[in-house]
């Protein structure tokens, strides 16, 4: 009896420990990629949120992709609507803070200007990534895929 209660204890021991060792509010809770290897991919934004509420995507939005390279250097695109069609891109450097829970970036525009941003990551798996940040007021989340 008491090997089976050493038994049971372990199991919800181990239970226990895999659902609260998530990083991100959103998981997962256990990967065997690292977190390096999951966010240096080619990522297409899917949905947007604007303090809670998601946004209609405009044909120019679902083009603006993010790709982060594992030599710490990222690169930005995304289109504007004015009377033509007007991509602006960017590139610069990133890298995770010390618990690997945000990723800061400094992007520099090819029409000029450079833009330091913090991300939250809320989610990073091999085919998500959610990320939150704050722009004039407002809490912004962004839900990616892989291109």
């Amino acid at each position: 009896m008491k090997k089976l209660n050493v038994i049971l204890l372990t199991v919800v021991a181990s239970v226990l420990m895999l659902t609260s060792c998530s990083p991100y509010e959103e998981g997962p809770a256990i990967s065997l990629r690292s977190r390096t290897e999951r966010l240096c991919n080619e990522w297409r934004l899917t949905r947007l949120y604007i303090n809670g509420t998601e946004q209609t995507l405009s044909s120019f939005d679902q083009q603006t992709t993010l790709e982060f390279k594992d030599n710490g250097t990222i690169n930005y695109s995304y289109a504007v609507m004015d009377s033509t069609a007007i991509v602006i891109t960017g590139s610069g450097t990133w890298e995770f803070n010390n618990d690997q829970t945000e990723v800061f970036t400094t992007i520099t525009y090819t029409l000029g200007g450079t833009e330091k941003d913090t991300f939250k990551i809320l989610r990073l798996k091999e085919e998500e990534l959610w990320l939150e940040n704050n722009e004039d007021g407002d809490v912004v989340e962004t839900h990616y895929e892989p291109k």
